[in-house]
């Protein structure tokens, strides 16, 4: 049976141990045998894109000894995360069984699920995922890590992790889907994705120059990251000729300015230094200008200054 699901537990999905478990009904475990599958089956509840990597080897024995005996328990019914089994012979998929997470996830009762479709309950929001999803399972029996919107009975949509298993049940084939709700994580994603589109937009457009610095070795020298277009401005160079290269490269005159030593303190000792106006001159550019740095918690610098050339 394990090789007819052509199931490898070198490469499979964690996901796929969660089908197999689902099995475990009458599987000939003992109830403490049991009792250590729900408990594995609580910690996996709070993994979510990183099933691959946790691959549990007690699990996989007691779920290859259920793949034999073929059989479904109550034990499906413990499970934290929302499971679903629908007859793969149409494709209005024909509810056939559900777990108690599952019916958290879509807000019906058990009883008001089995024997309906997913159609009738309206649980795809969007039709054509559902669409794909089929096909694919059609094409190669298993789903992996597909982003879903599914509907929740007050109409709320939730945006969840979907796979789905084709396998055969009585004699017949039927999908096997398990869903899990990543909608915290889809709006914390948007809001930090705000949040660095409100820091981009100010950064790129105060008057004051901005650029972030990464440290090389022990204060070698310092990689430029970011170079706002006000720092276009004031240096009179682009940002594309400038991020990559070292501030030394660039700027070969910043240790004459000070610059370079302010840049070394600040990342040695994480405190905010100001550079009271001073003179930076090279070959090719020179003027007086006045700096701030400062450390960010990830270990990068933050140089942000003015041109004081029109006032001295």
């Amino acid at each position: 049976a394990l090789d007819q699901l052509g199931l490898d537990a070198e490469s499979r999905y964690l996901v796929e141990r969660y089908y197999v478990e689902y099995t475990v009904a009458g599987a000939g475990l003992n109830e403490a045998e049991k009792a250590r599958l729900r408990d594995y089956n609580q910690h996996l509840s709070t993994l979510t894109t990183r099933f691959e990597k946790n691959l549990l080897a007690d699990t996989n024995d007691l779920a290859v000894q259920a793949l034999k005996n073929k059989q479904i328990d109550g034990i499906v019914a413990d499970l934290p995360t929302a499971f679903y089994m629908t007859a793969a012979q149409l494709d209005d998929g024909v509810i056939v069984d559900v777990n108690d997470a599952f019916c958290e996830l879509s807000g019906h009762r058990r009883e008001g699920l089995l024997g309906r479709t997913v159609m009738d309950i309206r649980l795809w929001v969007d039709t054509a995922q559902r669409e794909s999803v089929l096909q694919e399972g059609r094409q190669k029996g298993v789903v992996k890590n597909r982003e879903v919107l599914l509907r929740h009975a007050n109409g709320e949509a939730h945006h969840c992790l979907l796979f789905t298993k084709v396998f055969e049940y009585d004699g017949k084939p039927h999908h096997l889907s398990m869903a899990i709700d990543i909608s915290e994580r889809k709006r914390s994603e948007d809001e930090l994705g705000y949040a660095e589109a409100r820091y981009r937009a100010m950064v790129e457009n105060t008057l004051s120059g901005v650029a972030i610095f990464r440290a090389l070795g022990d204060c070698e020298d310092f990689e430029y990251l970011e170079f706002n277009k006000a720092a276009e401005r004031i240096d009179l160079v682009s940002r594309e000729e400038v991020v990559g290269k070292t501030l030394l490269e660039a700027f070969p005159g910043s240790r004459e300015s000070g610059l370079y030593q302010a840049l070394c303190r600040v990342w040695r000792n994480g405190i905010g230094e100001n550079l009271p106006v001073y003179y930076y001159q090279d070959d090719r550019i020179s003027g007086w200008r006045e700096s701030f740095v400062y450390r960010l918690p990830s270990g990068e610098l933050v140089e942000v200054y003015s041109d004081h050339t029109a006032l001295i």
